[in-house]
């Protein structure tokens, strides 16, 4: 039996809450988190890349890119295998959402269920599925409509005078992950009409309607309704939401019904086909907290918020409310590090007394800003025409996400760490953060205006590997590089043609110099090219090059593929302590052959038998295994197949 099942089975079998709810229900949904992607062979992996690339969106791609993604194609993006997910169906338990990102699936089972899929070789680790603790209000109050009662949200974050730029949130695509939508309502007339709306989908039934359908409750559509139309209305004289230019997803993600937990596999699933498709800003008000205690708000431990930094991570900037606990801790996905959160206030900048607060757990501060949350000026999803108002942090971060798509627009070539730098950097609370506020409450004009800081070059790194020389840099900002060059000279004056035949790609940070010869020593100096042409020159590095007989090298296994034992050869150049150490496809270390021993200069071999560090055979696939000196270090790939 493994280890993780005795403490799944006892954590969840031995708390009440849990014990109630599967004899209240014939089955309960749990996360199920796989070991690997189940790729055995260099053919496989690089088919299964191949199609990822293809399916991920052009938009996408582009988005990566330009935050600098690498690898812009990972891992993460690979399927969950079929064989695993055939197998947990095979248990009979019934397969609910698939998480590439994640690499795990979420399914409902019975305790016996549960028990099989625990015994499964290829199952890392099983949790419950979180439930949503809901997290606005809405008020009944409707009022008679007039053009000031949607002027003053946006006025508090300046983003009229953003508008009068000329910024509407054109060409910027944002998701919202909400109840539903009562898109029928005028003010998201002119988004149809223009077909804005590029995509939408029901994670509740699995179909495309976003709409209310037959079973669902009569006010489904009102939460999601009502921060859409924040952002996306436009009824001129009445109603102008703060990105009313921009393009649309729209995720119906949370079923109302008090029955029905509403399930953070959802979002996750959400969040990674809006991120396919290009998303440049998506928005959430919801919040996840059964089952989480203040520890697990440590930016780590919750699914959604673990979903929410890789979507940051490949480019997107994540608004989400803080929720409104009246001063408790805020719920996931609001701890991720990299998000922007969100708390309200009133109209005159005093705290709501319904926010969620700071700190996280690991003590980092929250939120990150804050926006309008006591009667926002929005659609009734009661009526067609008519209009009232809401309050809640539900309110808040759409209005935040209006002010990232206008400086989106105002600078489409920040990254989404810039944005969020820009905003919080020129919020009015700037100076004194705290954990009820954050920040402060936006100032789209100022964020548009914020100068990032000044270049400068944060490492130049230069080694031999092998044969080549690898240069690597770093710049603290390389937002307006549009490409590099590499001098290279053998004095200490860089006069001639660059060494790189193209331009180096703005998003490439290394370059190799195969024609450098052994015995010589050279200076490299990296030349940066900004829009507009000007240029800059960094200082140059020296660099002696070894012969060939000091090259640090490292063998092909053999046998290759193999089934009980291989060995690995190499050769140092000098003594030194070495490290050899073999990793999984998932860059985990599988089996440490050499930790830092001593070994003189000459060639070495060293035998692996298909076991980890525990002396239990690993299963069969692709396995790389990395030396590493104090001069240098070496990479290959090796397939143990059995």
């Amino acid at each position: 039996m493994k280890k993780f099942q005795i403490f799944v089975m006892i954590m969840l079998f031995g708390c009440p809450l849990f014990a109630q709810e599967f004899e209240s229900r014939e089955g309960s949904k749990f996360w199920i988190f796989f070991a690997d992607k189940d790729i055995s062979s260099t053919e496989k992996w690089d088919a299964a890349m191949d199609q990822a690339a293809q399916e991920l969106s052009e938009r996408a791609l582009q988005r990566r890119l330009k935050n600098r993604v690498s690898p812009a194609i990972s891992v993460r993006d690979l399927p969950v295998a079929d064989h695993y997910i055939s197998s947990i169906a095979a248990t009979g338990a019934t397969v609910c959402r698939q998480s590439r990102w994640l690499n795990a699936v979420s399914a409902r089972m019975t305790p016996q269920q549960l028990q099989s899929i625990s015994e499964l070789l290829f199952v890392r680790k099983i949790e419950p599925v979180r439930s949503y603790s809901r997290s606005v209000f809405v008020s009944t109050d409707v009022r008679d409509l007039d053009y000031g009662n949607a002027f003053e949200q946006l006025e508090q974050l300046h983003i009229p005078d953003a508008h009068e730029l000329g910024y509407s949130g054109a060409d910027v695509l944002i998701a919202m992950l909400d109840t539903g939508y009562f898109l029928e309502h005028e003010s998201f007339s002119s988004m149809i009409n223009e077909n804005r709306l590029l995509a939408q989908y029901d994670f509740i039934s699995d179909d495309g309607n976003v709409e209310n359908e037959a079973g669902d409750a009569p006010d489904q559509d009102d939460h999601g309704s009502v921060t859409l139309s924040l952002i996306a209305g436009y009824t001129e004289g009445v109603l102008i939401g703060g990105a009313y230019g921009a393009s649309f997803l729209l995720a119906k993600t949370e079923d109302i019904t008090s029955e029905t937990p509403i399930e953070e596999d959802n979002w996750v699933a959400a969040i990674e086909w809006a991120e396919g498709l290009g998303v440049d800003v998506v928005n959430s008000s919801l919040g996840y907290s059964a089952w989480y205690d203040f520890p697990d708000m440590d930016g780590n431990t919750a699914v959604t918020t673990i979903a929410a930094d890789i979507a940051a991570g490949l480019g997107v900037v994540v608004c989400t409310s803080m929720g409104n606990g009246y001063g408790v801790p805020m719920s996931a996905p609001a701890d991720a590090d990299s998000i922007i959160s969100v708390s309200s206030v009133y109209l005159d900048g005093f705290p709501a007394e319904h926010n969620s607060v700071g700190p996280t757990y690991d003590s980092r501060i929250k939120p990150e800003l804050s926006a309008l949350g006591i009667d926002a000026f929005c659609a009734d999803p009661d009526n067609s025409s008519g209009y009232r108002v809401a309050s809640g942090t539900s309110m808040a971060s759409p209005l935040i996400a209006c002010c990232a798509a206008l400086l989106i627009q105002a600078h489409p070539d920040w990254t989404a760490m810039q944005i969020r730098e820009a905003l919080m950097m020129t919020a009015d609370n700037a100076s004194n953060p705290d954990n009820i506020t954050g920040w402060g409450i936006a100032n789209v004009i100022s964020a548009i205006s914020y100068q990032i800081n000044p270049i400068t070059l944060v490492s130049f790194d230069i080694e031999q590997i092998d044969r080549k020389i690898h240069i690597s840099w770093e710049l603290s900002n390389d937002l307006d590089v549009t490409s590099y060059h590499i001098y290279r000279c053998d004095t200490d004056q860089c006069l001639y043609d660059p060494i790189n035949e193209e331009p180096i790609s703005p998003h490439i940070t290394f370059f190799d110099d195969a024609s450098a010869l052994p015995g010589n020593e050279y200076f490299y100096q990296l030349e940066a090219i900004f829009r507009g042409g000007e240029r800059e020159l960094f200082p140059k590095q020296a660099i002696t090059v070894r012969s060939a007989e000091t090259f640090l090298s490292l063998d092909q296994n053999f046998p290759n593929p193999f089934t009980d034992q291989t060995e690995i050869s190499f050769n140092l150049p000098e003594s030194a302590p070495v490290s050899l150490s073999i990793y999984d496809i998932n860059g985990r270390l599988t089996r440490g052959l050499a930790k830092n021993r001593s070994l003189p200069a000459g060639i070495h071999r060293l035998s692996w038998d298909g076991r980890n560090d525990q002396k239990k055979m690993v299963k069969n696939g692709l396995y790389f295994y990395m030396l590493h000196t104090s001069y240098g270090q070496s990479v290959k790939k090796m397939l143990l197949f059995q």
